[in-house]
């Protein structure tokens, strides 16, 4: 099996860019389609990700950044994710996101 392209579109590659930034620091230098990702977004979309079936998945992680984003948003505001941010003095931002239900 051949190795995967290093296309921006490549869905293995722009899951491991967002599991980077997830688990970088805040100035990680991930970039998703031209935007820089911090890790609180980082770690919605992947949290989003991971739920979904395989089918969807393709789906989801070939979407632009900004969809992304705005359907995780879209999903926390509607009550289907939670999205608390801790106040753990050693990182910068704790968070977890959780479904409801």
């Amino acid at each position: 099996m051949a190795a995967p392209t290093l296309s921006p579109k490549n869905p293995e590659l722009r899951i491991a860019k967002l599991r980077k930034a997830q688990a970088g620091g805040w100035y990680n230098g991930v970039k998703l389609d031209g935007r820089s990702v911090d890790p609180m977004t980082a770690d919605m979309i992947v949290k989003i990700y991971d739920g979904l079936s395989p089918e969807n998945r393709a789906k989801f992680i070939e979407m632009p950044y900004p969809k992304m984003v705005a359907i995780g948003m879209g999903l926390i505001n509607k009550g289907v994710l939670t999205w608390k941010v801790g106040s753990d003095r050693r990182k910068l931002a704790r968070h977890t996101i959780r479904r409801v239900g």
